[in-house]
């Protein structure tokens, strides 16, 4: 054979051309990382789910904070009234704080305490007795006891069975002995009821530095007759339970209403604390109209969130399967693949004049390189990789 004349190459099969081609990192997203991807989404559409739930049902906390309570006595506080530092303020009417103190209700009247016995809310009345006075003895002071002066505009007196009560302390000696009857035993004073025909002569007798305190008291006897006060019996009056009636904006409303009632000091107002919101005078229906809104509402969000949330599930599913398909595809159809040119066996064999050896412009180890046109009909070189046949 003529030693000019180049080797022939046996023919290439289909199956022995590739392309060298460099694989590139995080082309596709792996399996993992779109399992951990979905399972973030969830958690964010759970929470935001759950975050709606809690937000539609929650009560206002007003409504809440003026849930009634008690002492421990059986009291059942709750408007006008509050319990202090365990109730809000805005639960109650100004000037109608209580004060719990061993399981009793206590109400402060010119800094004098009370004991609650009763509340009647229907009637609107408060049933009190002293603090001071837990005995019947005769010769119990009344030094401590201070001017029980009542705001017309919270509290008035019961009802005609309920008088007032004079101490009188701090007198001379012109008091008349005919008065003495009224003194407290050793005690340098004097009680007496309002009505009493001699109460005028007690006042002048005792002068102008005479201490007088006025305190109010129940007279009934329980017969329907007046009780009769003097100096040996006055501590039966005097821790005697009596009443007082109060005055408040009316509450029945607001409860019938499937609210609790409340005030608003800063602008002094009553107000209607409902489980949406703080109404003036009752719920009325618009809150079972917001809260089948709400329901609605919620209802559909879910719907609609799960919705999405499945349709992202079964859209990166369907991918996930046809990622590697796609792959292949793509290596085998494009015309480019990272930058490398991708031919079929017939386009190589048209692009070199099926591997015309005057064509050859090297040889190699790994493969034969071609002078040729590609299918843009450009002047290229154009390396064929082979496989060894041995």
């Amino acid at each position: 054979s003529n030693k000019n004349t180049p080797p022939i190459k046996p023919p290439l099969s289909s199956s022995s051309i590739s392309i060298l081609l460099r694989q590139q990192p995080n082309l596709f997203i792996s399996n993992e990382q779109i399992m951990k991807n979905q399972t973030s989404t969830n958690i964010l559409l759970f929470s935001l789910f759950f975050l709606m739930i809690n937000h539609s049902f929650s009560q206002h906390p007003q409504y809440e904070s003026c849930v009634p309570k008690d002492c421990g006595d059986g009291n059942n506080i709750t408007y006008p009234f509050f319990i202090h530092n365990i109730q809000d303020s805005a639960c109650g009417y100004p000037g109608f704080e209580l004060y719990c103190n061993n399981n009793s209700s206590i109400l402060r009247l010119s800094d004098t305490n009370f004991t609650v016995k009763r509340i009647q809310y229907k009637e609107s009345l408060i049933r009190l007795q002293n603090t001071a006075f837990t005995s019947n003895r005769s010769d119990h002071c009344l030094s401590m006891i201070r001017n029980i002066s009542l705001d017309p505009n919270r509290f008035t007196i019961e009802n005609t069975t309920t008088k007032k009560l004079y101490s009188i302390s701090n007198c001379s000696s012109n008091v008349s002995r005919v008065l003495e009857k009224y003194k407290i035993g050793s005690c340098d004073e004097y009680v007496i009821i309002e009505d009493d025909v001699n109460l005028r002569s007690l006042l002048d007798g005792c002068g102008v530095g005479g201490k007088v305190v006025k305190m109010p008291v129940d007279m009934d006897d329980g017969r329907g007759s007046s009780m009769v006060v003097d100096g040996g019996n006055y501590t039966a009056v005097v821790a005697k339970e009596f009443g007082l009636r109060w005055r408040a904006a009316d509450c029945g409303v607001c409860e019938k209403s499937g609210g609790r009632c409340g005030f608003n000091r800063t602008v002094f107002q009553f107000r209607c604390f409902c489980p949406d919101r703080p109404h003036m005078v009752s719920c009325k229906n618009e809150q079972k109209i917001n809260r089948k809104l709400i329901v609605i509402a919620v209802l559909t969000g879910s719907v609609l969130i799960f919705a999405l949330a499945s349709i992202i599930f079964f859209v990166r599913r369907t991918y996930k399967h046809r990622a590697p398909k796609d792959k292949s595809r793509e290596l085998e159809d494009a015309s480019a693949y990272f930058g490398a040119s991708v031919f079929s066996y017939t386009e190589l064999q048209d692009a070199t004049q099926h591997f015309d050896s005057t064509k050859e412009l090297g040889d190699g180890g790994f493969g034969t390189v071609y002078y040729g046109n590609d299918l843009s009909f450009k002047r290229d070189i154009v390396k064929i990789f082979y496989f060894s046949q041995i």
